[in-house]
């Protein structure tokens, strides 16, 4: 009797009592890129920090290398109010009026690099 109860409790029990506890259901995340401004946005890095000092975490994107060009592999892209409503905020790029631009840092790297 002992092993039929331990026998149901290892193989029927505690499956679905697992399942059950770590499953998730359908709706649980929702997409909301389209409402931040991120739509379309791929990256393979990322970081969150305030960068125009405003008490809202900002984001800085990166791909995962060099590209060829004067192309960057950084985006910026600063957490702003909604113009559309008060309480909401979104993302707008900023990417352009930073002048990151990753060829134009390593080629001074280089060459600070290579005076030394």
């Amino acid at each position: 009797m002992v092993m039929k109860r331990l026998f149901y409790f290892l193989f029927v029990l505690l499956p679905v009592l697992l399942y059950n506890s770590f499953s998730q259901e359908s709706n649980w995340f929702t997409d909301i890129t389209v409402e931040t401004g991120l739509e379309g946005i791929g990256t393979s890095k990322i970081q969150c920090v305030d960068i125009n000092n405003d008490n809202y975490p900002d984001l800085l994107l990166g791909t995962g290398g060099l590209t060829v060009g004067n192309s960057n592999t950084f985006y910026i892209y600063l957490n702003v109010p909604d113009p559309g409503s008060p309480n909401k905020r979104k993302f707008i790029d900023y990417t352009e009026e930073s002048g990151i631009n990753v060829t134009v840092i390593l080629k001074n790297l280089i060459a600070n690099t290579m005076l030394q």
